[in-house]
């Protein structure tokens, strides 16, 4: 699971989720969650973690627009694109969380980004700064 988050640490505050693999690794799932009600697409992807390779993924969000998908580049092979009808809720995304499923063991990589957004100086691979400034990152996953 990911999880972009409008409050630090906070899993109930309102945030989007990424779900990777559930359901015996066949599905894929973004959570839109608010005090309006949860809002959930998905899509097939079966086989999409293998525990013997770490996988790319990708992740980006602005205005309320939220992008994931597969590969090292930021856009392409995309899997779920959700435009939030309630974007006020989690407006801003403050940090990144990530965790296995209950009885899995995963591993996660993230990777330093490549781009610099117009107004930010310099990069940097913590992951808090990623998810501040630079709207998008791409991360690796297996489960074992």
């Amino acid at each position: 699971m990911l999880a972009l988050l409008s409050v630090p640490s906070n899993l109930n505050a309102p945030s989007y989720e990424v779900t990777i693999g559930t359901q015996g690794n066949m599905l894929t799932v973004l959570k839109s969650k608010s005090p309006m009600g949860d809002l959930i697409i998905q899509a097939d992807t079966p086989g999409i973690l293998d525990p013997s390779v770490f996988r790319s993924f990708w992740i980006s969000w602005i205005n309320g627009t939220v992008n994931f998908g597969s590969g090292d580049t930021v856009g392409q092979s995309r899997l779920l694109s959700f435009i939030d009808p309630q974007p006020t809720y989690r407006k801003h995304v403050h940090s990144i969380a990530v965790a296995s499923g209950a009885g899995s063991i995963g591993e996660w990589e993230f990777q330093q980004l490549t781009i610099e957004p117009e107004g930010v100086k310099g990069r940097s691979s913590f992951l808090k700064q990623i998810a501040t400034h630079f709207n998008d990152t791409v991360l690796n996953a297996r489960v074992l």
